[in-house]
């Protein structure tokens, strides 16, 4: 439901559905972070394969800004049980996750583009914000956090930063465009998405 300004008017009903939806994404997530990394190398800060990405990027193209601030607080959840790491640092590496969530989000409703990827143009924005730009925003801050922290020495930050950037532009790539393509037409008829940021 929403009116003229594109603003939207949430009926309790669909808040405490979207808050039902908030905890389930953060489940999730937090599993995915905390199991789902693949050929992670032993050394902390390089990365391997970070599956949970790809599901983030979908949930908060699914579910707005529920899915974006589920995608903080599950990092958040699952980084916390085996981290010997400072919580600041953790922090930080969270961010780089709800950059990388919000920057799509926002651009699919600046351009009014659809999650399912039925034109050419939703495509285009889609990899241009969901695909190179948020992956590169968020290769910058988690790599660029353990640097300021002093977690990794600056020689490790390239290896890092790289590592980071290819490993989730083919997660991105293959699982969330995946996700999209198959998962919003079912969510959409199910009247499940959160069409605005936050209904």
């Amino acid at each position: 439901m929403s009116d003229t300004s594109g603003t939207c008017a949430c009926v309790p009903m669909r808040i405490s559905r979207n808050l039902v939806i908030f905890f389930l994404l953060t489940v999730i997530n937090a599993l995915l972070v905390r199991y789902g990394e693949l050929f992670k190398p032993g050394e902390f800060g390089l990365p391997g394969i970070y599956l949970a990405v790809g599901f983030m990027i979908a949930f908060g193209l699914w579910f707005g800004l529920w899915g974006a601030f589920a995608a903080f607080s599950g990092y958040l959840l699952g980084a916390l049980v085996p981290a010997n790491v400072p919580a600041a640092v953790l922090l930080f590496i969270g961010l780089a996750d709800l950059v990388q969530v919000l920057i799509p989000v926002v651009a699919f409703q600046y351009f009014a583009a659809d999650p399912g990827l039925s034109t050419r143009r939703d495509l285009l924005v889609y990899l241009a914000f969901g695909w190179l730009l948020n992956n590169l925003a968020g290769a910058l801050i988690g790599p660029g956090s353990l640097l300021l922290f002093g977690i990794i020495q600056p020689a490790l930050f390239l290896a890092s930063f790289s590592g980071w950037l290819v490993g989730n532009l083919i997660v991105t790539l293959v699982v969330t465009t995946a996700l999209l393509k198959l998962g919003t037409p079912f969510l959409r008829r199910g009247g499940m998405m959160v069409e605005r940021y936050w209904c």
